[in-house]
């Protein structure tokens, strides 16, 4: 199973994604706003297998989009998933995209399917 790192400013969808990929067998780490989860990242980069994030997260400089960008230019290896409710424009090249509001079954299927990727 895979280590996977999340961020969201909502901590009710943190716990429900921790929940629904934890009941896969994955490990899961959660945080609510880029400079935890940067931190996080920086130290333990060599285990994360995926990194999912929101877009728009609250009282932050960062969007998801500008978080998952520094993710690809600085950890190649880690796949990403970008969860939002908005239009999928401007998702670069690598990211996938997953939309919000989503049920389990879509979740697991978007994470398997992004683990497999080459």
């Amino acid at each position: 199973m895979a280590v996977i790192l999340v961020l969201d400013d909502e901590r009710e969808i943190l716990k429900l994604v921790q929940r629904i990929l934890n009941g896969r067998g994955h490990t899961t780490f959660i945080g609510s706003t880029v400079g935890e989860v940067l931190a996080f990242l920086r130290k333990f980069c060599q285990q994360i297998d995926l990194v999912i994030s929101d877009n728009q997260i609250a009282g932050d400089e960062l969007t998801g989009l500008d978080f998952l960008a520094i993710v690809r230019r600085d950890y190649p290896w880690i796949k990403c998933i970008l969860m939002t409710s908005g239009v999928d424009v401007g998702i670069p090249e690598g990211v996938v995209y997953l939309r919000k509001p989503f049920d389990p079954d879509k979740m697991n299927a978007t994470v398997d399917s992004t683990l497999e990727r080459k």
